[in-house]
């Protein structure tokens, strides 16, 4: 395990990138005071559910890179997808989001609406949506 100190900024951010997570950041030799006073110094943004992004870092969509990041099978599905897909006008008021059902359902800081699809066919038509974090987010094909 690699301790990161104070004044080590730059290396810290190339170990873990943009995107973490708190055990990416724990594993990374990074104690909880450290963490908590990069967050609190407004150099890390805590996207939700011990999801972290470098403030400096690449625009990306914060809500998004939270649900790719906690919930790796959520597909982008309905309203959202449409919208993404330029195929209505409506901006949805919060995120539709497939999970295989069965599934856990998620605790995210993101609006999100959960829908469940069936197993045997939730892969039908998924591709796949840089949101610009470190993990693709599934979205449904128009």
């Amino acid at each position: 395990m690699v301790s990161f100190h104070e004044g080590h900024g730059d290396d810290l951010r190339e170990v873990l990138g943009d995107t973490f997570s708190y055990e990416d950041a724990r594993k990374a030799g990074v104690s909880d005071k450290r963490l908590y006073r990069l967050r609190d110094r407004g150099d890390i943004v805590g996207l939700g559910g011990g999801v972290y992004r470098w403030a400096e870092a690449p625009p990306a969509d914060d809500d998004l890179t939270e649900i790719a990041e906690r919930v790796p099978q959520a597909t982008l599905c309905l309203e959202t997808a449409l919208a993404r897909h330029g195929l209505i006008d409506a901006i949805p008021a919060a995120i539709d989001v497939a999970v295989p059902r069965g599934s856990t359902r998620p605790a995210l800081r993101a609006p999100v609406r959960l829908h469940q699809f069936d197993r045997r066919t939730f892969e039908l038509g998924r591709g796949t949506l840089d949101v610009g974090g470190r993990r693709n987010l599934g979205l449904y094909s128009a």
